[in-house]
């Protein structure tokens, strides 16, 4: 009898283990974090490190028979950067990896984009844009010499938490409030979505658990925020509302047009942290000092 129930019991499935290029930075942490929780095997992989050739080998130690996923969240964002680097890094580089596994039925591989590849006509100005509309570009083709389900690129919005970016939004702000200076901004009309990346990582995996036979896909949880509302509650609620300068700094116009993205299913994107206090309770967390917005206060006012 004991036996018999034993044998009916099924065996829990094996995590397919993860090769995770980029694990360093604040996204790929995110992924080793959210993949550590969910007892699937991470190994970490530096970008200085790869060897593009020897990848099939890499992947049959790693994976075995079964395979793995590769999560590929290495990159440069800094548009200011040479654009053929960026090229290099953020196109060039993910797609010779895909390319690589072409021939390994049982290895996945996810790329990451950005929203903002939805606005062509608004990044041919941006290095960084640029290069990663080239990246999709390149999975979508290349996804067509593959079997369904084994290659995919996501498309992220903007990433909050862990170490700011100088050159970002953010970043900009926490600069400003460190050192008690003004901050210039546009007009701040433009409407942006918000994600702590510790969300993004765990989401991450839900796509690798549910890859769809479509590669291009955008997350998206469809609350945005103008800029111009966020900076005022980020500085209102630290009391610094003297150093906010909207307005001051020209935009593209264009960038209006940028609107709300209809909301992943859930299955892809779990609970998620209020966008807006969300990123307070991180700022406040860098600068080390408790918000407090006054009674009364409308960021949109």
């Amino acid at each position: 009898m004991i036996e018999a129930m034993t044998r009916a019991v099924p065996k829990p499935e094996v995590p397919r283990p993860i090769l995770l290029l980029g694990g360093s930075g604040r996204l790929g942490a995110a992924v080793d974090r959210a993949a550590s929780f969910r007892g699937r095997p991470v190994t970490l992989l530096r970008t200085h490190d790869l060897d593009v050739e020897g990848l099939p080998s890499l992947i049959g130690r790693i994976g075995g028979r079964a395979g793995l996923d590769m999560v590929l969240a290495n990159g440069l964002t800094d548009p200011a950067l040479d654009p053929a680097t960026l090229m290099r890094a953020n196109a060039e580089l993910p797609l010779e990896v895909a390319r690589a596994v072409l021939a390994q039925p049982e290895t996945r591989v996810l790329t990451i984009g950005t929203a903002m590849e939805h606005f062509p006509d608004l990044v041919r100005n941006n290095g960084y844009m640029a290069s990663k509309c080239a990246l999709a570009k390149g999975v979508a083709a290349l996804s067509a010499e593959m079997e369904p389900g084994r290659l995919g690129h996501l498309r992220l919005h903007t990433l909050y938490g862990g170490r700011p970016h100088p050159h970002m939004f953010l970043g900009q702000v926490l600069a400003a409030l460190k050192a008690g200076q003004p901050f210039a901004m546009s007009h701040g009309m433009q409407l942006r979505e918000y994600h702590h990346v510790d969300d993004v990582g765990a989401s991450i995996l839900a796509v690798l658990d549910t890859m769809p036979d479509e590669p291009l896909q955008t997350l998206s949880h469809g609350r945005p925020v103008r800029l111009r509302d966020l900076a005022r509650t980020i500085f209102f609620s630290f009391g610094r509302e003297d150093l906010l300068r909207v307005g001051e700094v020209s935009a593209d116009i264009q960038e209006d047009r940028i609107g709300m993205f209809p909301p992943s299913p859930d299955r892809l994107l779990g609970p998620i942290r209020d966008p807006v206090a969300g990123v307070v309770a991180w700022v406040s967390e860098i600068l080390g000092q408790r918000p407090g917005v006054q009674p009364g206060f409308d960021p949109q006012q």
